[in-house]
């Protein structure tokens, strides 16, 4: 009897998220592509990835540079640079999620669901342009090197685009938001 509950128990619940995913999928998203929420949420997760991927990245070159023979000038500067990187990184995903915590209050049950899947592609695209970025590397470093100015985030999309780093290029601007409205 109590397994047949259990049965009973597992059957309904998963009868009832079905039910909750069919709703979903037939209700209208009022969040577009184009709004800046939806575009947020998907980017603090892009931010996460990479916040994750360049400590990560930094911690590799310490360990691969600690047998290095530096200078000591050479040393505070390449760690000065990694703090300044790491602290820029930081303070715009603060800003984006500062952002996305103070607009979220206003949500409706559509945007929530859009917000959902935003979250999600913002994590698989991430997690995809890390895999880009290993394969490849050279190609949009040498491309913004020699084209780009500082900051450029239209100029070094397009270098990703050209390098055919196209998840790359689609993640780009949650690299510098720019787009917020403040």
């Amino acid at each position: 009897m109590r397994s047949q509950n259990r049965y009973l128990v597992m059957l309904l619940s998963k009868i009832n998220r079905f039910a909750v995913l069919c709703l979903l999928a037939l209700t209208p998203m009022t969040a577009s592509a184009n709004d800046p929420l939806t575009h947020g949420i998907y980017c603090l997760e892009v931010m996460k990835g990479f916040i994750e991927s360049w400590n990560r990245s930094t911690q590799e070159i310490d360990r691969s540079s600690a047998g290095v023979q530096l200078s000591p000038s050479q040393r505070a500067e390449m760690i000065e640079g990694e703090r300044r990187a790491s602290q820029e990184m930081t303070d715009r995903f603060n800003r984006l999620r500062l952002y996305v915590v103070t607009n979220m209050m206003n949500m409706t049950l559509d945007d929530t669901a859009a917000a959902t899947v935003a979250q999600q592609r913002g994590q698989i695209d991430a997690q995809r342009c890390q895999t880009e970025m290993e394969q490849d590397s050279m190609c949009p470093f040498s491309c913004n090197k020699q084209r780009c100015q500082t900051g450029d985030t239209n100029c070094y999309t397009n270098c990703l685009q050209q390098c055919g780093l196209l998840t790359c290029a689609r993640t780009e601007p949650c690299v510098n938001p720019t787009w917020l409205p403040y």
